[in-house]
This record gives C-alpha cells, structure tokens and sequence, in this order.
C-alpha cells in the first residue's frame, strides 16, 4: 500500500472498533456417547442443511469459493426447513446448533436495524443475535457439557453490535464475555483447535497477549498462525516513550477484514503514538538493524522535517528469530491478489503543529511534544 493511501485512514475520524468475522476452523468428530461432547450431530432430516453450512463455513475459512447470488437463497430455504423440523422436535440439540450455525451467517448478511439515537444506547433495535442465544441456552440446559454450545455463545459475544459509546456510534464486541464462554468450551474440549483459537483470540483482545500464548503457544507444534502473530508482535523492538493505541489498532483492522486470507485480523495490527520527529523514530530502527530507513512518500530518501502530516513506510522481512528491512521500497495493496505470505509493514505518519482535532484523537493522558508521529505495524504472515 502506497504512503499516500494511509493518509484517509491515519487523519482523525470516528473510531469504529472493528473486529472482523472469526474465521471457523475445522470442527472434530463428535465422540459418540462420550459424556463430553466436542460437536452436536445435525438430524438426517437436515443433512442437505447441514451441507450447505460445512460449504459455507469452509469459504469463509478461505477453502473454497460461493456464489452468494446462489446461497443466500438457500440459505433462507434452509432455515424454513430448520424452523419447521424444529417446531416439531424443539429438543433436538443438532438441529437448534444448525440454526446457530447458519443464523450467523445470516445475521452478517442482512442489514441490521439500528438506532442512531444517542438517547437510546441500546443501539440495535432488531438484535439478530438474541434468538440465537436462546437456541444456544436450551442448547446448554439439554446437553450441558456439549463444548459446541459454548463455543457458539462465544462467538455471539466476539461478534459487533452497533451501540453509542462515548458520543460515538461503534461497532462494540463483548470480548470479556467471549473469553468466559470460550474458556468453559476448552475446559470441555482442551484438543479442540477451533476453541483454543477463539479463547487466545478473545485474550489477546483483551490485552492479555501471554495469556493468550499459554492457551495456543503448543498448538500445531507452536506453529499455530495466531500464536506465530503473537510471538511476532511480542519480541518486535519499540522505543521506551511508544505508547499503544489499540482503537487506533482495530480501525486499520477493517483493511484485513476484506479478505479471507488473513485470518485473525484484529491481531494482525499494532499502533502506537512515539513523541518525536519520524528522524528520531528512524534513528531508534536503525540502532536495531543497520540497512534500516523511512521511506517518504515517494518511495526514497530518509525522514526529514517538515510541516505535517507526512507519511513513512517500510517493509520488514523474517530473518532467523527477527527481522531485516526491505531493501527496496515494498509497498503493500490490501486489495491486490498478490499479498506477501509474511512479513510486516511499518507506516509512520508524522505531525508537526498538529490541530487540536487532531490531538484530541490520542490519549489524554500523554502530554504531546510540539512533533510526534503515529507508528503502525501491519503483520502479513501466513
């Protein structure tokens, strides 16, 4: 992504704290009769339903292609039949974790009634959600120790909901819920990758990123992709007065939301605000590695000063156990089919004189010198 595209997204705006879809991962085989249970089976009668929704699941997972003009309209003949089979067996555990199922592929796909209002904080006056949660609660009061059920409920928690916070309409998941109900799932299905991922997922959100790593650290021989992100963020080098801007983080988020391949958007940022000239941030880098600069809008040349804001990037290739800088301009197209399979984009915007709009967007509680910059890093891995 060329420097000159960030601008759009670096200049103040509403803050929107963006977590993209959970990507789903494979799904183990049900113990049969055991007393605690990874998946619910779906009903014969709602095989063609239960298809439909491993095709889906499997496209969002970046593992096939839809043609949604087509599906949509199955999927809406799917729930009828799902509602239907379930008016007469309202019992049957399969069928209710089916409507959950494709309920929140629907959820995502319809438009969402909300209120705009700041006088009413409940924000969306249809929640798609609820019904779901109440199939998930008979779920649990049938079967309680089916790992599916909570694994679900966490999922409803890690989902957006429009509401009003602070003065500003934000899409807000409940991530200190998710890290509840998912953790009940692992204590059910420790081996079960798809739970240990969302619990780490919902840690990781929270800020509790060692936490995270002792959930799925040994997963896949420590070679699980969310746990390498992690890892990657945690050994990365930052000056001592960098302070982390995690809204600021999940507004870049929204750019990896477009593509199924990059799985686990919401950690693949970082932002940080570091007092000082873009020349002092660059200086710091390459105290770290020697070949290392800030590239200026057109492509060369070192920071230097200047009124603000201006923007820097460069792009950091995996070496060994770190990093070495590109050693040409590696300019990175969220939208292009030709993404880097790993790697990190370092962006530097830099503000000199910045208006108070614009100071008002960080942190109170830092004290902002008359230059400071905004430092974002873009993780590619895959």
């Amino acid at each position: 992504m060329h420097p000159t595209s960030l601008r759009s997204l670096l200049l103040p705006t509403v803050l929107i704290t963006a977590s993209s879809p959970l990507a789903i991962a494979a799904q183990a085989p049900a113990t049969a009769n055991a007393a605690t249970a990874v998946k619910a089976v779906a009903p014969h009668e709602l095989r063609e339903s239960a298809k439909l929704s491993d095709k889906i699941e499997r496209a969002l997972e970046g593992k096939g292609d839809l043609n949604w003009d087509k599906v949509i309209p199955d999927l809406e003949e799917s729930r009828a039949r799902i509602e239907a089979y379930l008016g007469h067996h309202p019992r049957d555990v399969g069928a209710l974790i089916l409507k959950v199922r494709q309920g929140m592929v629907l959820a995502l796909l319809e438009p969402m009634q909300v209120n705009l209002s700041e006088d009413d904080t409940s924000g969306a006056t249809a929640d798609p959600y609820v019904p779901l949660n109440e199939a998930l609660d008979r779920v649990i009061a049938l079967e309680p120790r089916l790992a599916e059920a909570y694994y679900w409920k966490a999922r409803i928690s890690a989902t957006q909901i429009p509401r009003f916070v602070d003065g500003t309409f934000q899409m807000v998941a409940d991530w200190d819920q998710a890290a509840v109900w998912s953790s009940r799932a692992v204590e059910l299905a420790p081996e079960s990758v798809r739970v240990r991922e969302l619990l780490a997922l919902a840690l990781a959100q929270q800020g509790a990123t060692d936490r995270a790593l002792e959930v799925i650290g040994s997963v896949e021989g420590g070679k699980h992709l969310l746990a390498m992100i992690l890892k990657d963020f945690k050994g990365f080098p930052l000056p001592a007065s960098a302070v982390a801007l995690p809204e600021r983080a999940q507004t870049f988020a929204q750019m990896f939301a477009v593509d199924a391949r990059a799985r686990f958007g919401p950690q693949r940022v970082r932002a940080y605000l570091v007092p000082g000239p873009a020349s002092e941030l660059a200086a710091f880098f390459k105290a770290q590695w020697p070949t290392f600069e800030l590239r200026s809008d057109d492509g060369d040349g070192d920071a230097g000063s200047g009124e603000g804001p201006r923007a820097f990037t460069q792009f950091l290739e995996p070496k060994g156990s770190g990093w070495t800088p590109a050693k040409t301009s590696k300019n990175t197209d969220f939208l292009s089919s030709k993404w880097p399979d790993k790697g990190i984009q370092m962006v530097v915007m830099e503000w000199t004189a910045a208006a108070e709009a614009v100071r008002g967007q960080y942190p109170s509680t830092v004290e902002l010198p008359e230059v400071f910059c905004e430092l974002v890093l873009l993780n590619f891995r895959q």
